[in-house]
């Protein structure tokens, strides 16, 4: 008569699948919940495709498409601090170019000139020949 008792090997095998589908079951409720509230705090990273591939490397693309575009990516900053600093300059100031509030505000110009550029995409502050000013004070 054969031995049909599992070997250790199978044993291990056995008990390995059985942890990885309670922590798959464990896992899976808390993705979902996860991926439900970043669609509510953010709509527009729902309506954008999801990663090609885990081996992708972060700030590449799939398909290198803005590579092959010649495109250069930005990231969106956070906090704003200097352009909130620029709109209040502006509206204290209305007219004032970026090179002098870039000397008030002991920044660069070049970066300030980035900044104003938000600023008024933002619509924050428009641009009034050399200078800018406030869009409330317009």
């Amino acid at each position: 008569m054969a031995d049909t008792k599992p070997t250790l090997v199978e044993k291990f095998k056995d008990e390995g699948k059985a942890r990885l589908k309670e922590l798959k079951d464990a896992i899976d409720p808390l993705i979902k919940e996860r991926d439900e509230l970043e669609s509510l705090l953010n709509p527009q990273a729902a309506a954008a495709p999801a990663p090609a591939s885990p081996r992708t490397p972060s700030g590449a693309s799939a398909s290198g498409t803005a590579v092959a575009e010649g495109r250069k990516r930005r990231r969106k900053r956070q906090g704003g601090s200097r352009l909130d600093q620029f709109v209040e300059l502006v509206t204290k100031e209305p007219g004032i170019t970026v090179a002098r509030a870039a000397e008030v505000m002991q920044v660069q110009p070049n970066y300030l000139y980035r900044v104003a550029k938000d600023a008024t995409e933002e619509n924050k502050v428009i641009k009034d020949n050399k200078g800018y000013k406030a869009v409330s004070a317009a």
